[in-house]
């Protein structure tokens, strides 16, 4: 399917369309794991375009590692052409390069007929969570560490945006699992979901927390997909804050531990409640 001729002219349900094909081509090439697939539920939560599109980052990135195993190179997801809010343009392309990327393995033909029902964002989102998850791929902390880096870089952009200097320094803990990666990055978010209830860090639909959370054992594999939600939800504050250029990816570091990623979350998180306290004194002034 190729891409409409008027980018805003394409809608989730074309979007949808093509991760069923993404899809059935992992289904052709025996990389998909039905069971696992079938075994998610669906968030209630109502998602966003830009929660797709970092739901497509994680899938990238586990497509990237199973291309490596077969001594192929994998591509990170290409920059949008401009710094703002995401649109479901940008996430198709976001589709199509995952498609390109099975390419490497082997091109497969794929059919796909039109959905007989309209497609909203979070439809969206729920099926390519249940693809990303069904990949035979291991997520391990240095991954997730990666995402933790754009999320601290964008919130020090956000900091920068509006004149504070951050008082926070970074620490470095030790002896942490991914359960508590995974509740602080929670944690972080709240505090980010009431940062946001400020109208100048207001973001289309407000930051959105999952409506479901792991049970039992948490894994890399869930921290990661929180952690892509807080670069979403960061990201889209900074464009509201009208930053003029986007977070470059970081280089990939191996060998990193849980502590390091709870770290930088620590980190970033010391900042938030930093702009909220700037925040609320300078409505304390306004208020004199």
């Amino acid at each position: 399917m190729a891409l409409p001729a008027r980018a805003e002219g394409i809608t989730p349900t074309d979007v949808y369309q093509e991760t069923v094909a993404l899809k059935q081509g992992l289904q052709k090439l025996g990389l998909l794991d039905d069971a696992a697939y079938e075994s998610l539920v669906d968030e209630a939560t109502l998602r966003h375009p830009r929660h797709v599109m970092e739901k497509a980052r994680e899938c990238n990135l586990k497509i990237s590692k199973i291309l490596q195993s077969r001594d192929l190179q994998g591509d990170d997801l290409p920059a949008k052409a401009e710094a703002n809010e995401v649109r479901p343009a940008d996430v198709y392309e976001a589709i199509k390069h995952l498609q390109g990327q099975l390419a490497k393995i082997q091109p497969v033909s794929v059919t796909v007929t039109n959905t007989a029902s309209r497609k909203v964002p979070s439809d969206v989102y729920n099926h390519l969570k249940r693809i990303c998850y069904a990949l035979d791929a291991e997520i391990v902390p240095s991954d997730a560490y990666r995402v933790a880096q754009i999320v601290l870089m964008n919130i020090q952009k956000i900091a920068s945006l509006r004149g504070l200097t951050p008082e926070a320094e970074y620490v470095q803990h030790e002896d942490k699992v991914p359960a508590d990666v995974y509740r602080e990055t929670l944690a972080f978010m709240d505090d980010l979901r009431y940062l946001a209830f400020n109208p100048d860090y207001a973001i289309p639909g407000g930051v959105v927390l999952p409506s479901e959370q792991p049970e039992g054992e948490v894994i890399p594999q869930d921290v990661i997909g929180l952690m892509h939600d807080a670069a979403a939800e960061t990201s889209a504050m900074k464009y509201i804050l009208h930053a003029e250029t986007d977070t470059e990816m970081p280089q990939y570091q191996e060998g990193k531990k849980p502590a390091d990623v709870f770290s930088i979350v620590v980190y970033a998180h010391a900042i938030v409640r930093e702009l909220i306290e700037m925040e609320r004194r300078e409505d304390e002034v306004i208020l004199q």
